[in-house]
């Protein structure tokens, strides 16, 4: 096999045409009912999928949601072979949703929402399992603190021309850490629990979570749970509507205590997602959420009333 896409894809007898998932790091292509072949756009480091490898083994059949299992990583770390799990992406099957059917949907993603939370890591510290470069912490709240810090740091000079002063959004951010409790059980956080890595079935259902990542952690058991909503606000394409739902089904499980994590939350996300590689397709929507919401914060607005 050669490095196109297109031959690797020769090389396993399929095509464009097999296509069935694309995100902002890989394509996903089926190579038959049991397996895909994901394609990695800016190919990938075979250390750190060899770690994703054994990561995926290790929580397999641990949670009450599928999650993915690699069988096979390219040498070159072009591609990987993974367990194909049930259904489709939510983000592609929202479009054509509406009325009760919309409504099951949503109240099922929230529903699945911070499954993979049944998996416990209480003797490992707060912070990323799989990313090249991890923040651990003996505390949550200084996860918090030191992630804000690293996304400003990265983000800063777009931040400053796009939003405004940079030291005072820093200190508004690092001050909506300080109602969360500083050490929650510690949990397997998926991070990342946007509608293109939701799989739904037919019945729509949840069926399956995929793309853990260099946003994967130990920390709060509600983290996925209450960024449900706030990742529903990146799309383009949902309604107020869709997010007032969604927001009201998270305050059913959880109550007051989770809008001061929300609040942080999004806030976490928005200096993450302040980067100009977030305006690309497929989600070009979440830049522009992103400018949003610190200009928001930067007036001292952290409720995410006018997002989405």
């Amino acid at each position: 096999m050669t490095g196109s896409a297109d031959d690797i894809l020769a090389g396993f007898g399929i095509d464009r045409s097999a296509l069935i998932g694309a995100g902002g790091h890989s394509l996903v292509y089926a190579l038959d009912d049991r397996r895909v072949v994901r394609i990695l756009k800016n190919g990938g480091d075979v250390v750190t999928l060899s770690r994703l490898k054994a990561f995926l083994a290790e929580i397999d059949g641990r949670a009450a949601i599928a999650t993915p299992l690699i069988e096979k990583i390219d040498a070159a770390g072009r591609y990987t072979v993974e367990r194909r799990l049930p259904g489709t992406a939510m983000i592609g099957l929202l479009p054509g949703l509406a009325g009760e059917r919309r409504r099951r949907a949503l109240a099922n993603y929230i529903g699945a929402a911070g499954a993979v939370a049944a998996i416990e890591f209480p003797e490992r510290p707060y912070g990323h399992l799989l990313a090249p470069a991890p923040i651990r912490t003996d505390t949550w709240s200084e996860f918090l603190r030191r992630s804000l810090d690293r996304a400003l740091l990265r983000n800063g000079a777009v931040v400053a021309a796009e939003v405004g002063d940079v030291e005072d959004l820093r200190a508004r951010a690092q001050a909506l850490v300080e109602p969360l409790p500083p050490r929650p059980a510690k949990a397997l956080v998926h991070g990342d629990y946007f509608p293109a890595n939701v799989l739904l079935d037919a019945t729509l259902a949840v069926s399956g979570l995929v793309d853990f990542s260099v946003y994967t952690v130990v920390g709060d058991p509600a983290y996925d749970i209450v960024t449900a909503p706030i990742f529903l606000e990146m799309i383009a394409s949902i309604t107020p509507a869709d997010i007032e739902e969604a927001r009201r089904l998270v305050h059913e499980r959880l109550g007051e205590e989770s809008e001061p994590a929300a609040r942080c939350y999004r806030a976490l996300a928005a200096l993450t997602m302040a980067d100009p590689a977030y305006a690309a397709e497929p989600y070009p929507h979440i830049y522009r959420w992103s400018l949003a919401t610190l200009r928001d914060l930067a007036r001292g607005d952290t409720s995410g009333e006018r997002a989405g």
